[in-house]
C-alpha cells in the first residue's frame, strides 16, 4: 500500500510539472494522462492502506473512487485529444500557439472543448471536479486511521494530490488561453460535423 501511495504520488507530481511544460497537444495530454494514472494508483493504495488498518467502509470507497477518477478522466482526455486533431486540421501543426480556434469554429466544438478542459482542471459543474472532490473525501478518511504512521502517510499523499491538482489547473488554463484562444484565425476553421459532434457530445 505504502509503495503504492509513494509511486503514485511521485509520478502524478512529475507527469504534470512536465505537461505544464510542453508544447505540443499530444504529449501534454499523455502526460496529463499518467499524471491521472499517478492519482488513481495513489488512491488505489490508500484503499489497501485502509483495509490493513481494518477500515473496509473507506477501503470500498477509495476502489470506487479510483474507478470513477479513471472513467471521469478518460471521457475528457478522449474529448481533449479529438479537439488536438481539430487543432491540428486548422494549422497543420499540434504546437500549442495562439490560434483563436474557438472564436472561428462551430460552438458545439468551443463548447465541447471548454467543458473538457474545465473537467481535467477540476472544475466545477465537471465529472472531473466530482471525481478530484471525491479523492480528498476519501484522503480525509485517513484521519480515522489509528496507526499514526499510516495517517501521516495518508496527509502526505493529500498534500502532494494538492499540488498536483493547483498545476493541474495551470496547465489546463495555459492549453485553453494559448491553445484555442487568442490572436490567430480570422476566417472560420471547416471542421467535419462528425468531429464537432462527438467532442459536443463527450
Amino acid at each position: 500500500a505504502i509503495v503504492l501511495i509513494i509511486a503514485g504520488v511521485l509520478t502524478a507530481i512529475l507527469a504534470i510539472f512536465n505537461a505544464f511544460q510542453e508544447e505540443d497537444w499530444r504529449r501534454m495530454l499523455s502526460l496529463s494522462s499518467a499524471e491521472n494514472a499517478g492519482v488513481a494508483v495513489a488512491v488505489l493504495g490508500t484503499s489497501l492502506l485502509f483495509a490493513a488498518n481494518g477500515m473496509p467502509g473507506p477501503a470500498g470507497l477509495a476502489w470506487i473512487v479510483c474507478r470513477l477518477h479513471l472513467a471521469a478522466h478518460s471521457l475528457a482526455k478522449g474529448t481533449l485529444f479529438l479537439t488536438a486533431d481539430g487543432v491540428y486540421t486548422a494549422n497543420d501543426s499540434y504546437l500549442i500557439r495562439q490560434t483563436g480556434l474557438l472564436r472561428n469554429t462551430p460552438v458545439v466544438f468551443g463548447v465541447g472543448a471548454l467543458f473538457a478542459t474545465m473537467s481535467l482542471a477540476a472544475m466545477p459543474p465537471q465529472s472531473g471536479f466530482v471525481s478530484e472532490w471525491y479523492v480528498f473525501q476519501t484522503l480525509f478518511q485517513g484521519m480515522h486511521v489509528k496507526i499514526i504512521a499510516s495517517r501521516l502517510r495518508i496527509a502526505l499523499a493529500a498534500a502532494g494530490l494538492a499540488l498536483v491538482v493547483a498545476v493541474a489547473l495551470a496547465t489546463f488554463a495555459k492549453l485553453l488561453g494559448i491553445g484555442l484562444l487568442g490572436d490567430g484565425h480570422t476566417e472560420p476553421v471547416r471542421l467535419s460535423f462528425g468531429r464537432c459532434g462527438s467532442i459536443f457530445f463527450l
